[in-house]
Order: structure tokens, then sequence, then C-alpha cells
């Protein structure tokens, strides 16, 4: 049987329990308990927040992000000005949306 470095043996080779080993399955377990429980809260600001933003959508007659052709063209009277701060703004803008930020 091998030996886990993160679940070390819970019994000594003398027979008797290895504490340190049952109090890192605890905590590790407390953990995990913890880190589902943040999920379902998340989950639900998550649906939330959704709700919100179609709302808004349809409020505001939004149709989501834009197509990469119509930024291009909304773009074009700032591209190539000379400016290199928009050049690098428009590049940002392009990669965050392949990234789909």
């Amino acid at each position: 049987m091998s030996k886990s470095a993160d679940f070390p043996p819970t019994r000594k080779p003398n027979g008797q329990r290895n504490e340190t080993s049952l109090s890192r399955c605890s905590d590790s377990v407390t953990a995990r308990l913890a880190a589902c429980r943040r999920s379902v809260e998340a989950k639900a600001t998550l649906e939330t927040l959704r709700a919100r933003l179609d709302q808004w959508m349809r409020e505001t007659n939004d149709h989501g992000p834009e197509s990469e052709s119509r930024y291009d063209r909304d773009m074009a009277a700032y591209a190539g000005k000379g400016n290199p701060e928009v050049e690098k703004n428009i590049a940002a803008m392009k990669q965050w949306a392949k990234e789909g930020k």
C-alpha cells in the first residue's frame, strides 16, 4: 500500500491512531463543505444577477455583444489615426472578446 503525502497512514506502527492524519482529514472535509456552501451561494447570486441582466437587456433593447465586423465598423473612425493608445485599446477589446470576457 502506497503512502500519500496528503493523507499519511491513520495508524502509527504501534497501532495507535495518528491524530495529525485525522486532523488533516477533518480540516479537508470542513474545507470541502465550506466550498460547497460557497458554491451554492454563488450559484444563487449568479442566477439573480443573470435575471437582472436579462431584464435590463429587455428594457433597454440591448441585443448583447456586437459582432467583430460591427466593432470594426464602429472603430473605423478611430483606428489608423496614429494614436497608439487607441490602437492598443482596440486590440485589447478584440482579445477580450475572443476570450469571452
